[in-house]
Formats: structure tokens, C-alpha cells, sequence
């Protein structure tokens, strides 16, 4: 059985995937499992650029905004993860985008090509 927290962060996906086809990306994979770390959402942002998008979801945004979340680890183990599509998708642009989903009132960021 998932926990509380899985549960929350499955929930987070789905909002974020969502929110993307919305704006016209294309889900390529989610949970994408690479040697270097796991990819949350991969998708297409149009024919030349791919986004690698990491979801931070919260139940509340009282306390702290899930942005603060994004730690200097987390982004060097995301310009891997990036660099690793690069090279597995040659002659396409690769980004970086993270989505802020708050559960509680729906808000969702996008912080698109950080």
C-alpha cells in the first residue's frame, strides 16, 4: 500500500501531467527511471524541445513554497538528467521545467526553462 506521502506526490503528477497537455506538451514517459535519478514527467514541449520536468507538490503552501525544495543537488542531478535526454535525442532542445502543485487550492506554478 502506498504512503501518505506517495500518495501525494502520485496526486501532484497527475495534476502537473494535466496542466501540461492543457498547455499543449505532450507526455512522453513519467517516472522515468535513469542511472542518474528518475525523471517525473519527460515531455514534448513542441517538435524540437523536450522538458524535463520535476513536480514538487504540498498539501499546503503555508509553511514553505515547494520551489525551496529545489536544492543545489537536486538541480545538478536535473542538468544530468537533461543531459541525458540531450544525448538520447539528438538535435533537440532539452529544458528544464519545475511545476509547483498545491493540493489543497489547486494552484499549480510553472517555472518553465530553469
Amino acid at each position: 500500500m502506498p504512503t501518505p506521502s506517495k500518495q501525494l506526490g502520485d496526486k501532484g503528477e497527475r495534476l502537473a501531467a494535466a496542466f501540461l497537455i492543457a498547455k499543449g506538451y505532450q507526455i512522453e514517459a513519467t517516472n522515468l527511471r535513469l542511472a542518474g535519478g528518475e525523471i517525473d514527467i519527460l515531455a514534448r514541449v513542441d517538435a524540437e524541445t523536450l522538458s524535463v520536468v520535476e513536480v514538487k507538490t504540498r498539501s499546503s503552501s503555508v509553511f514553505v513554497r515547494p520551489q525551496a525544495n529545489i536544492t543545489p543537488a537536486k538541480l545538478r542531478t536535473l542538468r544530468r538528467l537533461a543531459h541525458a535526454m540531450a544525448d538520447r535525442h539528438p538535435n533537440t532542445n532539452v529544458q528544464i521545467d519545475i511545476l509547483e502543485v498545491d493540493v489543497a487550492t489547486g494552484e499549480i506554478v510553472h517555472i518553465p526553462n530553469v
